[in-house]
């Protein structure tokens, strides 16, 4: 009974990393948002079309691809939950927003 513990801890952390393996292959190239670089080192630009909805903490741009952008905890004017919108900006490093991909946002703009 005693020399199970390690082997129960051992059996507990193959299974830990045997998920954590399949799971970071599970995301597939195309699940990557669009992004071209850009000729003076900047941060990749995005232009996506998507519907806005509400996240956790931010408000989110959700494209047809399933990719999912984070605009910030503020609503753009004129916008609403559901709108169909057009996102431009580029990839932000870091975000208070708890889901999605940060963008710092150039313009969010309603599509017909």
């Amino acid at each position: 009974m005693i020399r199970a513990a390690p082997i129960r801890m051992r059996i507990l952390l193959l299974a830990c990393a045997a998920c954590t393996a399949i799971w970071s292959v599970a995301a597939s190239p195309q699940e990557r948002p669009p992004q071209f670089a850009q000729a003076d080192g900047a941060a990749p630009a995005i232009d996506v079309a998507g519907t806005l909805e509400r996240g956790v903490e931010c408000w989110l741009v959700r494209t047809a691809q399933a990719a999912i952008y984070s605009i910030g905890p503020a609503l753009p004017a004129g916008l609403s939950g559901g709108d169909r919108v057009r996102l431009q900006g580029a990839l932000a490093g870091a975000s208070i927003c708890m889901q999605g991909t940060p963008v710092r946002v150039a313009g969010v703009a309603k599509e017909n």
